[in-house]
């Protein structure tokens, strides 16, 4: 029968063999530990991609024991979902005891990180995702003024390798708060465009004013027509009087 050091040992190499670099990485400890990075594409252009970091360090008696487990998160993921990832690994170890475990860990972790690529359904989801994309956006630019600084590409991509994965957690108080101001900017937007209708309101006439304008143009017409009607019916003889 195999030694715990030797099945250990075993599951690393089958995990080197069946992983590319970038995605399994085994670090020198003792026992040994390593990590693998799970990324699950989104499935609709709705959608978004997440990527998290699977960390698992053996203990002495592994896989007669259960690991230490931890998941960082990479993309697309907020530090509120880490404890619910890490307990569902968690049960998956405790009912793999006694044999190896690290590929039933992958597939347990991609399987709850499927259902986070979906677009949020809710108005709390949704402030969330924004929050979580600007904080990623906060950090590649950090990220790329690093670049500036270290020398070469290979130092940019190690310090984006070691640099740690860290979400602003969000609440029901925080989104109360965010609630509470987005209502009152929404409100203070329809009060001025209720303003801007009501001024309008008052710069158009109605129609009692229109029929009275149309009622002065047609007496104006009149008085015209009556003017042009005596200036036609002059006598005949005072215009030749004029004449001579």
């Amino acid at each position: 029968m195999a030694s715990h050091a030797e099945e250990q040992e075993d599951e690393l190499i089958a995990m080197e063999s069946i992983y590319m670099d970038g995605v399994f990485e085994r670090f020198p400890t003792t026992p040994a530990s390593f990590k693998i990075t799970v990324t699950v594409e989104p499935e609709t252009s709705d959608d978004h991609e997440v990527c998290a970091d699977l960390m698992v360090q053996y203990t002495p008696n592994y896989p007669d024991e259960v690991p230490e487990l931890r998941v960082e998160a990479r993309q697309g993921l907020g530090a509120e979902v880490i404890p619910e990832l890490v307990a569902k690994l968690d049960e998956t170890a405790r009912e793999s005891v006694g044999m190896v475990m690290a590929m039933q860990l992958v597939d347990t972790l991609t399987e709850h990180l499927r259902p986070l690529t979906q677009k949020p359904t809710n108005l709390y989801q949704e402030m969330m995702v924004r929050i979580r994309l600007e904080e990623e956006k906060k950090r590649a630019e950090s990220h790329d003024t690093c670049g500036d600084i270290l020398e070469g590409e290979e130092a940019y991509d190690r310090e984006q390798d070691v640099t740690p994965k860290t979400y602003t957690p969000v609440t029901p108080e925080t989104f109360a708060v965010w609630l509470k101001t987005f209502l009152a900017e929404k409100a203070v937007l329809e009060k001025e465009r209720s303003g801007v209708v009501e001024d309008l309101k008052k710069r158009r006439r109605t129609g009692r004013e229109l029929f009275e304008e149309d009622k002065r143009l047609d007496q104006s017409d009149l008085t015209f027509s009556e003017d042009d009607e005596e200036v036609a019916e002059t006598p005949k003889n005072e215009v030749d009087t004029e004449t001579k």
